[in-house]
């Protein structure tokens, strides 16, 4: 709400902790921004500076209170400095004195409330029990003095005519949002302007003869103006004569006996889906899909388990999350799975058999949040158990592996994530803009039987930063950078990989997915892991266009095309094993050498869905090697599909 000093009083949400989002009042003067109310659920202010007898000025806000289950309005007034120039330094989060004008109710909702322009009146949007609105004119004690507009419509942002004797507001009682003129007076409404997708909000101009407005298109918002008419042809009624609702709320005590809450109605599988893998040695694994929630979001799980049968392996992946504390909130998790490493020969090296190795992980951590809406931060803290142990197929096999195989083996591990943004993501946009993701990650891991001689420190870090361009476009254009580096001791038993495109998976079916899953230090163009090391680092930079905005879906199919966007970019990325490294599961006497890999190339994403709801991004892109061509590849230029940003 802007005042005639320059100063404006806004409504902003925020966190007050990691469950709850609450909207308080803001100042704004002299580029300085105070914040009046802490925690008040306030909302859709609208402010004037007025003077008193005595010659003081002050501060009069009007706003919409929520409360428990309702809404209210209310008034709240503060000191101003002599003079309209400046308004009086506040303490920040004041406590503002607020003043009730209306009830509290659930069978009334209060919305938008505007003061006239003599001050003297409150127009305001008022929601009825029976599923009617209308346009509220109120004293500056809270009285309702007069209503117009209601229907079985949404009838809201009101905004007072010159002189106070009429007011504008929008109604969408003719089946489309439209602006509509009620005389005060006569109670007489006439409509002055409608548009096929809708017009929302309304404002007269300084000299009478214009109102601006929003106007819906496929695109967003668009801000519009309109001529005031003297009157209109068509003329609306004071109710709306459009038929009742067969489906009116309805209100009613409940004398049920009241108990404690318990999670277990809500929590317990609701349903299943079948889901089919494949295993390494390319054989089917069938099995099912679960997952569940109780209503409070206290209690989550989700649960995949398959089986192999022609080897008889049972695979599963099962994670559950504790909310209940509020903060931290804590997270236990347990996979199991197999693969096969290694064939069994025999003294000719033929092939007799295959080395089963099945790896069992139980993990717990606790992960403290801070959720801002502009910013955004969290540390996790956890311990992971892995067990392995081995068998062979046939089994009579076992008997004849070496004995370091026939026995279990477990490993520890601690680690410590930890990460911090501020980036946005406006409606429209086409990637993360103006602002920065940090995150990082410790980890120490030791195998029990021989800790001293196989403890091994590993740390990964990443940085993204987004700016956002001004540029000819529905969106603004953006350049993204991305740094990432990682390090492990010799002692390490999985390494840092480099090369490949990194996106998102997309499951399509059950059991059925394209794209690929993100990558620390992609190289797009180059194989995946086409180095392999203890070290690693990398960088990518890209400049992303808008390119069109289709915003349609295609015949009559459940398919939506929302955006198409493009982009050009460059990857860098190396993984190696240090000179003079001792030799290792991963890296030779010899170690690896830092050999960089660069390429350069273009992408092309489409933002779809199906269903409407639930958009993904599709890339197709190609590369070119700057450097180490040798990693490459037969071909000079590579073509690729993933799903989901890069970065």
């Amino acid at each position: 709400s802007p005042l005639p000093n320059g100063s404006r009083v806004f409504a902003q949400l925020e966190f007050t902790d990691p469950y709850t989002l609450r909207s308080d009042l803001y100042l704004e003067q002299a580029g300085e921004t105070t914040q009046l109310t802490d925690g008040a659920r306030l909302m859709q202010p609208d402010a004037r500076e007025r003077v008193r007898a005595n010659g003081s000025h002050e501060l009069d806000v009007v706003a919409v209170q929520l409360t428990p289950g309702a809404s209210r309005l209310v008034r709240l007034v503060l000191p101003a400095s002599m003079g309209a120039a400046r308004l009086s330094p506040l303490t920040p989060r004041v406590a503002a004195p607020r003043i009730p004008l209306t009830g509290s109710s659930p069978d009334t909702v209060w919305s938008e409330p505007r003061w006239s322009h003599d001050g003297r009146f409150i127009a305001a949007s008022r929601w009825l029990y029976g599923g009617s609105s209308e346009i509220a004119i109120l004293d500056t004690t809270g009285r309702v003095l007069q209503t117009v507009g209601r229907s079985r419509a949404v009838n809201g942002s009101p905004s007072w005519m010159y002189g106070d004797s009429a007011i504008l507001f929008t109604s969408d009682r003719s089946g489309r949002s439209a602006i509509y003129r009620a005389n005060l007076h006569t109670g007489e409404l006439d409509i002055v302007a409608s548009a096929a997708t809708g017009l929302l909000e309304s404002e007269q101009s300084p000299d009478g003869s214009l109102i601006a407005t929003l106007h819906y298109r496929g695109d967003g918002y668009h801000v519009a103006t309109v001529p005031v008419p003297a009157r209109t042809t068509q003329r609306g009624d004071s109710i709306s004569q459009l038929p009742p609702s067969r489906n009116d709320p309805i209100a009613s005590n409940d004398s049920s006996p009241i108990a404690p809450y318990t999670a277990w109605p809500s929590l317990l599988p609701r349903y299943w889906l079948p889901a089919i893998e494949q295993s390494d040695q390319s054989r089917p694994m069938y099995g099912f899909i679960t997952t569940g929630s109780d209503v409070l979001g206290r209690h989550q799980y989700d649960l995949q388990a398959t089986y192999e049968p022609h080897f008889a392996e049972p695979n599963a992946n099962f994670s559950y999350q504790y909310a209940g504390f509020g903060n931290p909130v804590v997270g236990a998790g347990a996979i199991e799975e197999w693969d096969h490493p290694a064939s069994i020969v025999d003294k000719n090296q033929n092939p007799i058999g295959l080395l089963s190795r099945r790896k069992f992980f139980g993990s717990v951590a606790v992960t403290a949040l801070r959720p801002r809406v502009r910013t955004n931060a969290y540390l996790t803290l956890g311990a992971q158990m892995e067990w392995r142990d081995f068998r062979t197929e046939p089994r009579e096999l076992f008997a004849g592996i070496d004995s370091t195989l026939r026995r279990m083996y477990m490993y520890p591990t601690f680690f410590l994530n930890a990460g911090w943004s501020n980036v946005r993501a406006p409606i429209l946009a086409i990637s993360y803009e103006d602002g920065v993701q940090l995150a990082a990650t410790v980890a120490e891991r030791w195998r029990t039987d021989t800790p001293s001689a196989t403890r091994s420190t590993s740390v990964v870090g990443t940085a993204s930063a987004y700016k956002s361009l001004d540029l000819p476009g529905f969106t603004h254009h953006v350049i993204a950078i991305r740094t990432a580096a990682a390090w492990e001791d010799q002692n390490a038993s999985s390494e840092f990989k480099a090369g490949g495109v990194s996106g998102d998976i997309l499951s399509v079916a059950p059991g059925v997915v394209i794209g690929d899953s993100r990558r620390t230090f992609p190289v797009r163009g180059f194989p995946a892991s086409a180095q392999i090391g203890i070290d690693a680092l990398g960088g990518s930079v890209e400049y992303r266009a808008p390119v069109s905005l289709p915003a349609s879906g295609w015949l009559m199919l459940p398919l939506f095309f929302q955006r198409l966007s493009a982009s050009v970019f460059s990857d860098a990325g190396t993984a190696w094993c240090p000179a003079g490294a001792a030799a290792s599961v991963i890296c030779p006497a010899k170690g690896y050498p830092q050999d960089w890999m660069a390429s350069a190339g273009a992408e092309l994403s489409l933002d779809a869905a199906v269903q409407y709801d639930n958009p993904y991004r599709f890339r197709v892109g190609v590369a070119t090697p700057v450097m180490g061509r040798k990693y490459f590849g037969d071909n000079s230029v590579a073509a690729y599909f993933a799903v989901g940003l890069a970065f």
